[in-house]
């Protein structure tokens, strides 16, 4: 087999139960003002008109657009199915009920083409809210040193790399590949393994528009917190991972309990809640007990138990 063009790319979108709005995701890619792409649509068992949808899309650009099918394995597992097709040097993988803006392959491209190869690059994205309301998000220039990047992207400092606003080399992330055992936050571990190992950059471009939905994982509060408790664990593997990098571990551990600790008290579950803040006491006394979040359990106490 010939090795691939140096900046060939091919999109992947998994695609669950995504009959109401994969149609955008699949417009914004066949609306790219660079022509030079390929599309792989992982249909993960579903059950409604996706995968029809998906079809009639391929049938009016054959040579560039293919159809795979699963039984329903999670997105982890489909963007791996997709990245393990595709035949290009890098891949971009893009959510279902998300969007490309019509220049972003062009930008990527470019980039690529002005400053070399990159293992990891990103760029901005737009997050557009159920009530229309619509936020930029912009990285800066300073990323690029594999153990501040990592330090960065593990405790959300600044923009980072998120699903259709980042270019990935398809052979690293191949290798490492998404964890197939959880179905939310698995880009974080993969994202985080491939700042800790590759070389990343990062582009002031606006790349993509990320649409909210009411009932979508990113804002279901137990999936998150079920998927946290794992996320450890598959992110610091010490046979990937330096021990200046899994020494991070406790920190981020603790990290993502707080986070817990925040959302499930937000929704005025207070008493799981607190078992999140003990277990990040556990962890690392020393990111738990920050004044501000202590009176933030303190006050836990008094606050009304939801449902």
């Amino acid at each position: 087999m010939s090795a691939p063009e140096p900046t060939s790319i091919t999109v992947i979108i998994p695609a669950h139960q995504a009959e109401r709005f994969l149609a955008r995701a699949l417009d914004s890619v066949r609306a790219q003002t660079d022509p030079d792409w390929a599309l792989v649509v992982v249909d993960d068992g579903s059950t409604d008109g996706t995968l029809a949808l998906a079809q009639r899309h391929a049938a009016c650009d054959p040579a560039r657009i293919t159809i795979l099918t699963q039984p329903n394995a999670g997105p982890g597992a489909a963007r791996n199915r997709g990245m393990a097709t595709a035949q290009s040097a890098y891949v971009l993988c893009l959510d279902a009920d998300d969007a490309l803006v019509p220049e972003a392959l062009a930008q990527l491209r470019e980039n690529l083409n002005s400053h070399g190869p990159a293992d990891l690059l990103f760029g901005g994205h737009a997050v557009v809210r159920t009530d229309g309301s619509r936020k930029t998000h912009t990285p800066d220039a300073r990323w690029g040193t594999p153990l501040a990047d990592f330090r960065r992207f593990l405790y959300g400092q600044g923009v980072g790399p998120t699903h259709g606003a980042v270019l990935m080399r398809r052979e690293l992330a191949t290798r490492l590949a998404y964890p197939e055992t959880i179905r939310n936050n698995e880009d974080v571990v993969l994202f985080a393994q491939m700042l800790a190992l590759g070389h990343t950059r990062s582009l002031p471009d606006l790349l993509a528009v990320k649409y909210r939905q009411p009932a979508s994982l990113r804002n279901d509060v137990n999936a998150l917190c079920a998927a946290s408790e794992q996320i450890a664990a598959l992110l610091f593997d010490a046979c990937r991972l330096a021990p200046v990098f899994l020494s991070e571990r406790a920190a981020f551990a603790a990290d993502r309990q707080l986070m817990c600790f925040r959302m499930l008290s937000r929704a005025g579950r207070q008493r799981e809640a607190r078992q999140h803040f003990h277990a990040a006491i556990r962890l690392s006394p020393q990111a738990a007990l920050q004044p501000g979040l202590l009176f933030k359990y303190l006050r836990s106490w008094a606050r009304r138990q939801h449902a």
